[in-house]
């Protein structure tokens, strides 16, 4: 003879359907900047393949700066899941930049900055990102940068 289900064990597999519903996020939307730009922070923590590597980053940079990436990805893998500041693009829709903010443990807040790129028919791909600590690919900058740094204390002792 089969018993029904108790209501106990109806509610608890309510209860991880909901929890499994909720956990699993929309698959990125290669049309939308702002979903391509939030893949950045879904890869970290990850081993992405090529293949995924050619789905969210612009080709022309990946050549060269594959490596670089892998390790930039690597910086960023302990992050939270960022929160969209805001999105900019271009009138002709073929670049666009988006900003997007992470709480920090404890107290405060760090924002990373992503350029995308139109390529055709296939979407948007990440070209440049920037954060604390982080740049891919980057850009190599010589000479004096601009500092916030306080001016020099006359010396006190005769020093």
């Amino acid at each position: 003879m089969k018993q029904a289900p108790s209501t106990t064990g109806a509610l608890l597999l309510l209860l991880g359907l909901m929890t499994l519903a909720a956990c699993s996020a929309p698959p990125p939307d290669p049309q939308n900047p702002a979903s391509v730009a939030l893949q950045l922070f879904a890869l970290c923590g990850t081993e992405p393949g090529p293949e995924e590597l050619q789905a969210w980053f612009d080709p022309d940079f990946l050549e060269d700066h594959d490596v670089e990436l892998l390790d930039a990805l690597d910086r960023i893998s302990e992050s939270a899941a960022p929160n969209l500041l805001g999105l900019e693009s271009d009138p002709n829709a073929q670049e666009a930049f988006v900003d997007l903010e992470i709480e920090l443990r404890g107290a405060g807040r760090a924002v990373y900055n992503v350029k995308l790129r139109r390529i055709g028919a296939e979407g948007w791909r990440i070209a440049w990102f920037q954060g604390p600590g982080v740049e891919w690919p980057s850009r190599n900058r010589k000479g004096a940068g601009l500092t916030t740094s306080a001016p020099p204390e006359p010396p006190s002792d005769g020093w």
